[in-house]
């Protein structure tokens, strides 16, 4: 795969962000290639184990470097290179019990970022776990709740180093006259506690960032659906072209 700079990123010109960030481009900055190699193994579409090793030459990152004691430059690098391993294990539709489905997720991944020897900055490596699950039970009186959790490490991203984090949800539904209503209520983020902080050292100086977008906030909320037609059948084409012609995509 080949990844190309953006115009932004080309950008000559220097932006004061605010009193302490300045932010510039860099014209010297070239394409990047990735090399990506992957193996599966399965068993019953139920058991998963993957194996994927990923080398990337070039790779734009941001870089952050301390002009003096109150203002940081930032600006996109080249990287010599980035090594990203990752193991994966899966079990899906795993039916415990005649009301229990479970399926889980668990991955250790390797990230290496090696910087170039002009910037001084050391590389970034580390070993990051990440568990997810989620269970699909059946309670009395035709009510399905659907529980998930999942945690993160510590994640390394370029130069910053980003804060472990959990999250857990659940969610209740029940359907009426033969599925034609829906009514769901759910409770996102339940403990409140996928908050994650973002740290970077600057010549020996440690600077953090406390991240929280709005869409990853506790929600509790109810929603109603309904179904207005049913038994409805799509039209068959008389002419069925399988191939597609890949020139007439748009990627965004």
């Amino acid at each position: 795969r080949t990844g190309r700079p953006r115009f932004a990123d080309l950008d000559p010109f220097i932006h004061l962000f605010d009193d302490i960030t300045h932010v510039g481009g860099n014209i010297r900055l070239k394409e990047s290639i990735t090399r990506c190699a992957s193996a599966v193994w399965t068993n019953n579409s139920c058991l998963r184990i993957s194996v994927t090793g990923t080398c990337t030459t070039n790779e734009i990152v941001k870089c952050y470097r301390e002009l003096t004691d109150r203002i940081v430059y930032v600006s996109p690098e080249n990287l010599p290179r980035h090594l990203h391993f990752n193991l994966t294990l899966s079990a899906n539709s795993l039916r415990l019990t005649g009301w229990w489905n479970l399926s889980a997720n668990a991955t250790l991944l390797y990230s290496n970022y090696h910087f170039p020897s002009t910037t001084g900055i050391r590389p970034n490596v580390l070993f990051t776990p990440m568990a997810d699950m989620k269970s699909r039970i059946s309670l009395p009186g035709g009510i399905t709740a659907e529980i998930s959790a999942g945690y993160k490490g510590r994640l390394a991203y370029g130069q910053a180093t980003v804060s472990s984090s959990w999250t857990s949800n659940i969610v209740f539904k029940k359907t009426f006259l033969d599925n034609m209503i829906g009514l769901t209520a759910y409770v996102r983020d339940i403990f409140n506690s996928n908050h994650s902080k973002s740290a970077i050292t600057l010549s020996g100086k440690k600077a953090t960032l406390a991240e929280r977008e709005f869409e990853n906030m506790r929600r509790i909320g109810i929603s109603l659906s309904v179904r207005f037609k049913r038994n409805q059948s799509r039209f068959k084409k008389e002419n069925r072209n399988t191939c597609i012609d890949e020139m007439n995509r748009v990627n965004l």
